[in-house]
């Protein structure tokens, strides 16, 4: 389960009920109705850390010799996990990391 709640974009994210809350407009009037949300539930996967560590890792190693920018930019994620998740037991969504991993990467 996510730890916090957390903002992306417009897709709000709360534990393992992550919400993509839109404002409609009222069509007869033109103008947005106060309070008024759409809410669409959006599946997300949680992984373990550790297996995404492992994972990262070992597909690192089977790259060094045919793609070494891609084993370098899996290794620094790799270093990005351990630096901001001290529990490799919890869970993550993946997909949401490496966004924040990209912003951070500088290469």
């Amino acid at each position: 389960m996510v730890d916090a709640e957390r903002n992306i974009g417009n897709t709000l994210i709360t534990g393992s009920n992550p919400v993509l809350t839109t404002k409609i407009k009222s069509l007869l009037f033109g103008f947005p109705i106060p309070g008024c949300y759409i809410k669409r539930v959006i599946k997300v996967m949680e992984t373990r850390l550790r297996l995404v560590i492992q994972s990262n890792l070992s597909d690192a190693m089977v790259e060094m010799e045919s793609n070494p920018e891609s084993a370098q930019k899996r290794l620094r994620f790799v270093k990005y996990l351990i630096h901001h998740y001290s529990d490799t037991q919890q869970l993550i969504i993946v997909d949401w990391v490496y966004e924040q991993f990209e912003k951070f990467d500088n290469k």
